[in-house]
């Protein structure tokens, strides 16, 4: 729970909620990490040098990072994005550190199962290039399956020095059975949608092990995740937070189950609560820990 002199609460568990505390009147202001900061922890000279070139092309972008590693900036994905509303068309770049092949797609869930995915590869199979490939997982997770439409486009791309960038377009809605729709979710009542990315050293597109990442973007919206959004306006409103975890409790794969947690005034003062003064919760979000997380 995070909070102010009257503060957000916020609660966290490992089947959990974060809840933020602030006073009354605080304002918030919403942050995005500058894109150049993507990939400093390591020489990214290749990416700096595409982004000096190509910043203007592109009205959004954002960084996907691994499992793991939220806290950083360097390993992952970038993604930069901009919308025709005109000709209805989303050109969108993509930055990892690999040397033979990078995918992204629209996830159906936040998983392969069911998403709309594209391929890049830096060589083709007869050594004529880079290639595009449109492509799509099944209900299962597997392969990707190569679209009978290709209703993607290679605008150009850059594969340098441990990095590959390559750039694209397509119709927001190709009216292929095969592509996800990408619909107008400004709206706060609207979903973001939920994106995947996965990325390797080999000619060819093989299993990516650790080499994924996946987060929820609002195309329409401002270039900033919903969790990002959330998490820069606690920061700047709330004086503190408290978490608040499940007990170690069991859950199994085959059934649903409900399990009930009491938490006293105690509790929330021992997790840091301010016993002294008023204080109100004015924003929650679940915290799932990593290594329970599906």
């Amino acid at each position: 729970m995070n909070y102010l002199t009257q503060s957000i609460v916020m609660l966290s568990f490992l089947v959990g909620i974060c809840m933020t505390f602030c006073a009354t009147g605080a304002n918030a202001n919403e942050t995005q990490q500058p894109a150049q900061n993507y990939f400093s922890s390591g020489d990214n000279t290749p990416y700096l040098g595409w982004l000096s070139a190509h910043r203007d092309d592109y009205d959004n972008h954002i960084f996907l990072p691994k499992a793991g590693s939220e806290q950083s900036l360097d390993e992952g994905a970038a993604l930069h994005w901009s919308i025709d509303n005109e000709s209805n068309i989303i050109q969108i770049a993509v930055a990892a550190r690999a040397t033979g092949w990078v995918g992204f797609g629209i996830a159906e869930a936040g998983g392969m199962p069911g998403s709309d995915i594209v391929l890049f590869t830096s060589t083709s199979n007869d050594n004529q290039g880079p290639t595009l490939i449109d492509s799509h997982v099944g209900a299962t997770s597997g392969m990707p399956i190569q679209d009978g439409c290709q209703n993607w486009d290679l605008i150009k791309s850059t594969s340098e020095d441990g990095f590959i960038i390559f750039e694209a377009e397509r119709l927001l809605d190709t009216g292929d059975k095969q592509d996800r729709p990408i619909m107008d979710d400004s709206s706060p009542n609207s979903p973001p949608h939920r994106v995947i990315a996965a990325w390797g050293d080999e000619e060819s597109v093989s299993y990516h092990g650790q080499n994924r990442v996946r987060g929820a973007v609002r195309f329409h919206g401002e270039g900033v995740s919903d969790e990002t959004k959330f998490a820069d306006t606690m920061a700047a409103s709330s004086d503190g937070s408290v978490d608040i975890t499940a007990r170690n409790h069991p859950v199994t794969e085959d059934e649903t189950e409900y399990a009930r947690f009491c938490f006293s005034y105690e509790d929330l003062v021992n997790g840091g609560l301010p016993n002294d003064q008023e204080v109100q919760a004015i924003g929650f979000e679940p915290i799932v820990d990593p290594n329970s997380a599906a």
